[in-house]
């Protein structure tokens, strides 16, 4: 467990990220920053899970509005993010856009 500055430099084969913020104007404050977002985001190996509210993110136009863009369109279910049942990973695998 360690704060985004104390991954500086580092890799870990998973990051979790607590995204939860409680203001009265809904700001998110320093999660904003995109260097800080970045250094959180390119530190996980192998998986990434960020919780928050994807409302209060979406405030944000520069970083986050645009990463929760892409999640969705690249099949991440932000409302319900739980898998469900056997996860079939040849099934997943052939649903995955190809990285052509």
């Amino acid at each position: 467990v360690s704060s985004v500055d104390g991954f500086q430099g580092r890799e870990k084969e998973v990051i979790i990220i607590s995204t939860v913020r409680s203001s009265p104007g809904g700001s998110v404050g320093f999660l904003g920053d995109w260097r800080r977002v970045n250094v959180a985001f390119t530190r996980p190996r192998s998986g990434l899970i960020v919780l928050g509210n994807p409302e209060t993110l979406r405030r944000e136009t520069t970083v986050w509005a645009p990463w929760l863009s892409w999640v969705m369109n690249h099949g991440v279910n932000v409302l319900d993010p739980v898998p469900r049942g056997t996860l079939d990973r040849e099934a997943l695998r052939a649903a995955a856009p190809s990285a052509a």
